[in-house]
């Protein structure tokens, strides 16, 4: 749990931060929509449900692409 809330502190300042150097007031209000609805407790409550629900495991972050139009040579 201290991971997933760690990363949303981060985002939150990085927001803040992003808000304090806004060029106009319609970017700013739309920074202050995206850190409140960030910060609600339904998306708190969903973090911390994901969190719970599947320690991640390094095994897991893996990519595969396939493309059918490109034969194996």
């Amino acid at each position: 749990m201290n991971q997933p809330q760690s990363e949303l502190n981060k985002l939150l300042q990085h927001i803040d931060h992003l808000i304090a150097q806004a060029p106009d007031d319609a970017t700013r209000k739309d920074l202050e929509r995206m850190r409140a609805r960030l910060d609600s407790p339904e998306m708190l409550d969903m973090a911390r449900d994901l969190a719970g629900a599947r320690p991640a495991r390094d095994a897991d972050l893996v990519l595969e692409f396939h493309d059918p139009c490109c034969p194996w040579c």
